[in-house]
């Protein structure tokens, strides 16, 4: 958001003023503004408001940085594994070579476990930067399949996993892409029907756990707090 900084910089402001105007921690609107994290509606609306202008002039602004901005291929944590695109063309070509001629790009994301790339136009790859991500494929496998016919909205599909080779050390696995604009930085129009929408789909995944889950699937699915109920984790001494 150089827009932003400028702005900061001119009027002698910090970010930490900014974190206070906005109700944000002074970390995360450092992450922001760094184009780690994505900022939400509520949150450009907020910093246009202090900055004086309109959230379309904003908002103008952000998708240009974003269009024009690299994407970040820095390490995010200390104990990483080095991931590039080379790797990836290497781990397919050996392990799903109908897949290894097809256009591979690295995904702009913000998050932190795994490294992501589109594989064609339909695919994409995703690998565990830390070994504290590992095991995500093997869940993610037995359980989206199950989940998906129950729920409102579409999911992520699970294609294949792959093994560990060529230096690189943990299981990746290979996903349908989604096509469509993220609706953190994209346009919602109705936002009353994307939060009933949201309820829904959140209750659906409450009654599938509290349906399916059983006392023999709780040791290993414990290290996935965020899709474990607290009663259940405390159940079983899970610790997050």
């Amino acid at each position: 958001m150089n827009q932003v900084k400028s702005w900061l910089e001119q009027n002698n402001k910090s970010i930490q003023w900014l974190a206070d105007e906005i109700g944000a921690s002074k970390s995360l609107m450092g992450n922001l503004l760094n184009g780690e994290h994505v900022l939400v509606p509520e949150q450009m609306a907020q910093i246009a408001r202090v900055m004086g202008i309109t959230l379309e002039e904003l908002s103008a602004e952000a998708d240009s940085d974003k269009s024009t901005s690299q994407i970040n291929t820095s390490r995010m944590h200390a104990n990483e594994v080095e991931i590039d695109a080379s790797l990836v063309k290497r781990l397919l070509a050996t392990q799903f070579p109908l897949w290894a001629e097809l256009p591979l790009k690295r995904v702009k994301s913000s998050g932190t476990d795994n490294a992501i790339f589109r594989l064609g136009e339909d695919m994409a790859v995703r690998m565990p930067r830390i070994e504290g991500a590992t095991g995500q494929a093997e869940m993610e496998q037995l359980w989206l399949p199950r989940l998906a016919p129950h729920l409102p909205l579409a999911i992520p599909a699970p294609l294949a996993i792959g093994v560990p080779a060529e230096g690189y050390p943990w299981q990746w696995a290979v996903y349908r892409w989604f096509k469509g604009e993220d609706a953190i930085t994209g346009r919602i129009d109705d936002l009353g029907q994307a939060a009933t929408a949201m309820a829904q789909f959140v209750a659906a995944m409450q009654r599938m756990i509290s349906q399916t889950l059983r006392p023999q699937h709780l040791p290993e699915a414990c290290r996935w707090h965020r899709e474990i109920p607290a009663s259940a984790k405390q159940s079983q001494n899970c610790k997050t």
